[in-house]
């Protein structure tokens, strides 16, 4: 299956006159030949650099790592939700949407700059390495295995947590209310996809379901979820996407379709000069009942395909309130 990943995305929807779309053109033009000279001049510059240095550099053996935070930065200057990855941070990434690793098991805040000097923990996975070791919500990570975390990139960081299984990671944790730094001795275990979790408000007969990430097998948990609420005839459903990093766009298209009509439209890229370049609709026939009353949770650390499927529900709830002239039943 293709997997893609949302790391940066802007929708503009407008009404053009024959006259404004023919100056757009040439102001889009005239844009894209000033940053092709500007990209071509500082190539060059960038070309003699790396000569100087092959030339002078008494020791230069690190030329991949420096290419490849060099080129990482240049993204990240002109887009912070956009990263380049090298093979070992990009098979880190590979893994964390596989389903199954080895690792301590927790959720981190993905906005982290190399600057930063720790990691927050948005969460830890229940009964995981980190959640058995009294890792909390919301303790910092200063140092892994005796290093500290200011300068690291978050790949670099994730990526010394994992590690071979039944091996121990050694970190260092800030923790708000305790004066002193708090040490911890890991053991590394399978940390399998507990990206949903969800329970029956027996009262309100209510089903509240929360995910934390679009898997692989994401929208097969859901719609599990779904067929197993709709016995009791549920009166309403709270989906929690709080702490929820993204992950896989075809995973939270899959679990749109758990919602809406086969062929809804999700969401669609497009390019600076406003031509859609893509677009993704839901490929399957809906579980859950259109009428159905849904709360949807977000917050701060809401991301990317999380944002996604919070706005295509919202959305196609606003459209169908319309037609039907009667309350939206998404909020």
């Amino acid at each position: 299956m293709k997997k893609i990943y949302v790391l940066s995305l802007c929708i503009a929807l407008a009404l053009l006159s024959p006259c404004i779309v023919e100056s757009e053109e040439v102001k889009s033009t005239s844009n894209t030949q000033e940053v092709e000279k500007n990209m071509y001049a500082w190539s060059r510059t960038f070309a003699e650099v790396m000569n100087l240095v092959a030339q002078k550099h008494f020791n230069p053996d690190k030329i991949e790592q420096a290419m490849v935070k060099a080129i990482d930065a240049f993204l990240t200057t002109l887009d912070p939700h956009s990263s380049f990855l090298d093979a070992k941070a990009f098979k880190a990434m590979m893994e964390s949407t596989s389903g199954e690793f080895f690792g301590i098991g927790i959720v981190i805040d993905n906005t982290r700059k190399p600057k930063d000097k720790y990691l927050i923990i948005v969460d830890t996975i229940p009964d995981g390495p980190a959640d058995k070791a009294g890792i909390k919500p919301l303790d910092k990570i200063i140092e892994v295995a005796g290093k500290p975390l200011e300068g690291m990139t978050t790949e670099e960081a994730t990526a010394m947590l994992k590690g071979e299984r039944n091996t121990k990671v050694h970190v260092k944790i800030l923790r708000e209310g305790q004066p002193d730094l708090l040490s911890f001795d890991i053991t590394r275990d399978v940390v399998k996809e507990q990206n949903s979790m969800s329970f029956y408000i027996k009262d309100q007969n209510i089903y509240y379901l929360s995910l934390n990430m679009f898997t692989e097998s994401s929208a097969k948990q859901v719609e599990q979820l779904l067929k197993k609420a709709s016995d009791n005839e549920y009166r309403g459903l709270i989906l929690d996407l709080r702490n929820n990093s993204g992950g896989l766009l075809l995973s939270a298209v899959d679990i749109a379709g758990l919602f809406l009509e086969r062929n809804s439209l999700v969401v669609v890229t497009k390019d600076k000069t406003n031509t859609a370049t893509e677009r993704y609709n839901t490929r399957r026939d809906p579980i859950a009942k259109r009428t159905l009353p849904i709360f949807i949770l977000i917050n701060n650390y809401t991301a990317s395909a999380a944002e996604i499927l919070a706005g295509f529900l919202k959305t196609h709830s606003d459209l169908l309130a319309q037609q039907k002239n009667s309350a939206a039943p998404l909020v």
